[in-house]
């Protein structure tokens, strides 16, 4: 929703408009809003200058809002904060898609309003405001809240593949370096240059069958030994992100206290690889044209 281009029937302290006189900066970016795995946080940062209004929240009679709106999941809602300088956090599920943030002051209560930074035009004028009517709209942000946040999803973020000439092809994987952010793994030059390709032709590659082929007897050995590998491993990013995945399907426990086999705990952690492998490739097969040469 365009808050700034809407006509008021008072004078607004807005970005781009002369009604009042003042400041108000909304900095926001991709950095500021981070997926965990129940919710987004999102750092509010703002400057604001106009003496009326800043009288206003200083009394009461006037609070700060951030305005949310996802029209996707229906949702809008103004969320109040105490200051410019905020953390809010808002559940993954009432996100997806594009989504809005406009922070906005509004009125607590009846007020007759005049403020002392009003456009020459509006004169000595006094307006009559309803308590939740704007006085202040800031720009808008906009981002992409992907349909569910899983910190396993991309695994070339915390797993690295090189190629090893001397392996022959049908050799297994091998895991040659725990010790980075990111698990590196060696595979033989036939398979890597295989992989290359597949990877390369994402539309036409069930990647996430290729992906959990890789990562499936990894996690397993993960699994097997999680309370070693907890304490060793524990502030490397690889293993912060099996232990999210963990932590938001309450599986920690069952981990540690190995009341599945891995092989059947490691299924769990990647939602039942096995079916979504099988799903994928029928759907593959189902899409007319795709796979065949254009």
């Amino acid at each position: 929703m365009n808050l700034i281009d809407k006509s008021y029937l008072h004078p607004v302290l807005r970005p781009g408009y002369d009604d009042v006189e003042g400041v108000f900066d909304f900095v926001c970016s991709d950095g500021n809003i981070r997926p965990e795995a129940n919710k987004y946080v999102i750092d509010i940062h703002a400057t604001f200058k106009n003496e009326t209004i800043e009288s206003l929240i200083k009394d009461g009679k006037a609070k700060i809002f951030v305005f949310v709106c996802c029209t996707a999941n229906f949702y809008r809602k103004a969320k109040e904060i105490a200051s410019f300088d905020e953390t809010i956090e808002i559940p993954t599920e009432e996100l997806s898609g594009h989504v809005d943030l406009t922070l906005i002051v509004s009125a607590t209560q009846q007020l007759h309003y005049q403020n002392t930074s009003q456009h020459s035009d509006y004169g000595n004028a006094a307006f009559d405001i309803e308590c939740g009517d704007i006085l202040a709209v800031s720009d808008t942000y906009s981002f992409i809240a992907e349909k569910e946040y899983d910190s396993l999803q991309k695994i070339d973020s915390f797993i690295s593949i090189v190629a090893d000439d001397d392996m022959k092809q049908n050799e297994p994987l091998t895991v040659i370096n725990w010790h980075s952010d990111k698990i590196q793994v060696k595979i033989s030059r036939v398979v890597y240059d295989k992989y290359m390709i597949l990877q390369k032709a994402k539309k036409n590659t069930p990647t996430t069958t290729l992906e959990n082929v890789i990562f499936l007897p990894i996690l397993v050995s993960i699994i097997s030994e999680w309370q070693d590998y907890e304490e060793e491993y524990g502030l490397y990013k690889w293993f912060g992100a099996i232990k999210a995945k963990a932590d938001s399907l309450d599986l920690a426990n069952d981990i540690r206290e190995r009341k599945q086999s891995p092989f059947a705990l490691a299924q769990r952690l990647l939602d039942a690889p096995i079916t979504r492998c099988v799903d994928e490739v029928m759907n593959k097969w189902n899409r007319p044209g795709e796979g065949e040469e254009e």
